[in-house]
């Protein structure tokens, strides 16, 4: 059994598609990513001494090379033609 904080994201979209003219289809979308800015804490270890044993002092961060995630409330704004 793992034992820790809980860790909760909601993330949001919305598109609007047209038709246009032939084949053609154009989409604009908005997405949010953790919309309601929740702080995902990491657990709490015991270090063994100090004055932060058993305190949360970091948060959860993605930054690998394929996402950067600061932690935080992320928008961004896609649009798309398709043919």
């Amino acid at each position: 059994m793992i034992n820790g904080p809980t860790f909760v994201r909601f993330d949001l979209r919305g598109s609007k598609r047209v038709s246009l003219p032939g084949h053609l289809t154009a989409e604009i979308s908005i997405e949010f990513m953790n919309l309601f800015d929740n702080v995902n804490f990491n657990p709490a270890f015991n270090p063994g001494s100090g004055s932060s044993i058993f305190q949360v002092t970091s948060a959860y961060r993605d930054t690998g090379v394929d996402v950067n995630d600061p932690g935080g409330r992320l928008g961004q704004i896609v649009w798309r033609i398709t043919w």
